[in-house]
């Protein structure tokens, strides 16, 4: 590291060879109009490396590659998470965060610091999880050499928002209401299992009438209130996610077959306008995720098998299909146990052999 030497252009420049992490070396030049600003810059930066970049310049590196590689929706998902946690280790030397600091800012965020009601669980998630996120990268900038995102517990306090299944009468009012249009959406999806995203995707095309299979090649994502068509990325090799065609699903649909897509806007796609007044219009009373969850209740009432499910359903993971199937039976725990303590509770009418005959007595003999 000498003097700043003056370019052909006019300008300084200061040169500094850093040891980073692990021994690897990087060569660094600081350009200025003046020698002065030239070495301003150098030693601004090599302070930096003494003390670790800060929390903030990462995180913003992370999110610039990070939001050009997942889906329209994860990026929307994440802003609020990575305002909050830049919020709170913003200027922090990110090599200088320990697993303590962690811990401490997630109990903090999920119970308000204060005697506040608990934020959500899966909300607190989503901030250990961009957490995470940026110390992964971190590791491969070399500015940490362990991640301190490691056995974070979310407090016991921040409870799992649970969407059951609707009850028997709504999904036979669904079945029985299942014409043209936009009514024939609900059915879809208490049939088949499929996410908003994909159904609205569909189309005639996409149905295999005698192999009685539905395949999903498309989604249509709402970016605010316009519609973006996109292919199906599916897990599997193939790009391409399909489902069973249910004998009930297809007694409603065969009548009606057409061409393209089974639920359009009025020029084409259907706008996220349009798609909230149909979906108000439909007056159920539900969520579209819970009639998704219905769908995972006829796998389980079927005895399909947790890996089975997981196919079907299109999840990352089998615990994750464990989880709506958990989520099922503690539904109906209640109504499975009451049921059983009542006859327990009722007397067995019994029969009594009498001179010949039977007659019906109650209670022990």
């Amino acid at each position: 590291m000498g003097r700043a030497k003056k370019r052909h252009d006019g300008r300084y420049v200061e040169t500094v060879t850093a040891i980073l992490p692990g021994g690897r070396k990087k060569r660094k030049f600081f350009y200025g109009d003046t020698a002065a600003e030239a070495r301003r810059k150098m030693l601004e930066y090599t302070g930096e490396l003494k003390r670790g970049r800060l929390f903030a310049v990462v995180a913003d590196e992370w999110w610039e590659k990070h939001q050009k590689a997942v889906k329209y929706n994860t990026v929307e998902s994440y802003r609020a998470p990575l305002r909050d946690v830049k919020a709170h280790f913003g200027d922090w030397a990110i090599d200088a965060i320990l697993p303590a600091d962690i811990q401490g800012f997630i109990y903090d965020y999920g119970l308000h610091g204060a005697g506040l009601k608990p934020r959500a669980r899966h909300t607190v998630e989503l901030r250990v999880n961009v957490l995470s996120l940026i110390f992964k990268y971190a590791l491969t900038t070399r500015d940490v050499i362990v991640s301190p995102v490691q056995e974070i517990e979310i407090p016991a306090e921040c409870t799992r928002a649970v969407r059951l299944p609707p009850d028997k009468s709504i999904m036979a009012a669904i079945e029985q209401n299942a014409g043209d249009n936009f009514t024939l959406y609900p059915a879809v999806l208490l049939f088949t299992g499929m996410r908003r995203c994909e159904a609205l995707g569909l189309t005639w095309e996409d149905i295999d009438w005698d192999g009685r299979r539905i395949y999903m090649r498309r989604m249509i994502e709402f970016h605010g209130n316009a519609p973006v068509v996109r292919e199906y990325s599916a897990k599997s090799a193939a790009g391409v996610r399909s489902v069973p065609l249910m004998r009930k699903l297809l007694k409603i649909m065969a009548p009606r077959r057409g061409t393209g897509l089974i639920f359009p806007g009025k020029n084409g796609v259907m706008t996220k306008g349009e798609y909230c007044e149909a979906w108000r219009r439909l007056n159920l009373g539900v969520t579209a995720h819970q009639l998704r969850h219905a769908y995972a209740g006829k796998m389980h009432d079927a005895g399909l098998d947790v890996l089975s499910s997981k196919v079907i359903l299109g999840v990352s993971s089998t615990s994750v299909a464990q989880d709506i199937y958990t989520h099922i039976d503690e539904s109906r725990a209640g109504d499975e146990a009451r049921g059983k303590l009542d006859a327990a509770e009722t007397p067995k009418k019994t029969r009594v052999r009498i001179s010949g005959h039977y007659r019906g007595r109650r209670g022990p003999l």
